[in-house]
């Protein structure tokens, strides 16, 4: 899904693009054993105790498989995380084509975990850590 008027996205470009931001963040060690967690969170394992998560992913982007994988390792961790792919979505497809039913979609899951998590946070007594 791309943008009125805009060609999708090759996925190799995507891919590409996605290795140019890595080595931006990164730098000389783009890809290898030495890059922190922070920039490769997938790299991680363990996550525990870090706060509830909201991942969310187009089905064709290049970052779907590390997006579902760290969702993953979260909840291994006995931690928190909501999980959506979007079927035929690519990288920030909600911002290239806003008016799209599955970008509306995409906006409406995430306010309502927002909603759902500073309801959860008020709920919850002071200086308790919020509960599923």
């Amino acid at each position: 899904m791309t943008a009125p008027g805009h060609p999708p996205l090759d996925p190799a470009i995507e891919l590409a693009l996605a290795e140019m931001a890595r080595s931006a963040y990164s730098g000389v060690g783009a890809g290898g054993l030495d890059v922190p967690i922070y920039a490769a969170p997938a790299r991680a394992t363990d996550l525990s105790g870090l706060p509830p998560a909201f991942v969310d992913v187009g089905s064709v982007e290049a970052f779907r498989d590390e997006c579902v994988a760290y969702a993953d390792l979260l909840w291994r961790s006995a931690g928190t995380a909501e999980l959506h792919v979007w079927p035929g979505g690519n990288h920030a497809v909600d911002f290239m084509a806003p008016g799209a039913p599955l970008s509306r979609d995409a906006r409406a899951a995430r306010l309502a975990w927002r909603r759902r998590l500073l309801l959860i946070a008020e709920e919850a007594p002071m200086g308790a850590a919020p509960t599923d």
